[in-house]
């Protein structure tokens, strides 16, 4: 596994500079409107996208046909997939967490709490939204895979918003008690859950598919 992850970084270090700069200006509008915080967001969502980029390039590249007479089980290239996404994700999450934490700071719009959730908020986003599309990447390929990887996305922000709606609409307050638990606490485990049925899934379909 350890030569399969290399070989991930490898290409990801070719190909990240979009994404890298993408991501940087997404987090300076942030700043500009005040709550550098979010900045986090941006960077463990694209950790997360890096990782799918590097199956997408496997396929291109013509790699997944050679994985099958390579050393490895396809479980193994599975889980690879997974673990990969858990470093890159929680490589966005420091790198992010580090300038948003710097940002908040000097601007004078450091919120504690509010970090700590959002740092929550993006590292659930990112594992959900990661492990949605490597399960599709593997089960329909690359191009037809394309078609699911916004509802990826906006899967894991929809449950987000639609858990602060029902907060407001019960008229409490999203940063104290059991709605801040929640969200800080609770939404990062059920996404290690998610993350984990999934893999469960994906080495299935993987088992299963013919080349």
């Amino acid at each position: 596994m350890r030569g399969l992850i290399l070989k991930d970084f490898y290409n990801m270090l070719k190909n990240i500079g979009p994404t890298l700069v993408t991501t940087i200006c997404v987090g300076l509008l942030l700043m500009v409107q005040g709550n550098p915080s979010l900045f986090v967001i941006g960077f463990a969502v694209a950790g997360g996208g890096v990782c799918s980029t590097c199956l997408r390039m496997d396929e291109t590249a013509g790699w997944t046909k050679f994985e099958l007479i390579a050393p490895v089980s396809r479980t193994t290239v599975v889980v690879e997939k997974y673990v990969l996404l858990l470093l890159l994700t929680i490589t966005g999450l420091i790198v992010g967490g580090v300038i948003s934490y710097v940002a908040g700071t000097l601007t004078g719009t450091l919120d504690i709490s509010k970090f700590i959730m959002y740092v929550s908020v993006a590292f659930s986003i990112s594992l959900i939204s990661g492990s949605l599309i490597i399960f599709f990447l593997f089960k329909f390929g690359m191009i037809k895979a394309d078609f699911f990887t916004v509802l990826c996305y906006a899967v894991p922000v929809g449950i987000f918003v639609a858990a602060l709606v029902v907060v407001k609409k019960l008229g409490l307050n999203i940063m104290v008690g059991s709605p801040y638990m929640t969200i800080t606490y609770f939404f990062p485990l059920l996404a290690l859950v998610v993350s984990l049925l999934t893999a469960v899934a994906t080495v299935a379909v993987y088992h299963k598919k013919q080349f």
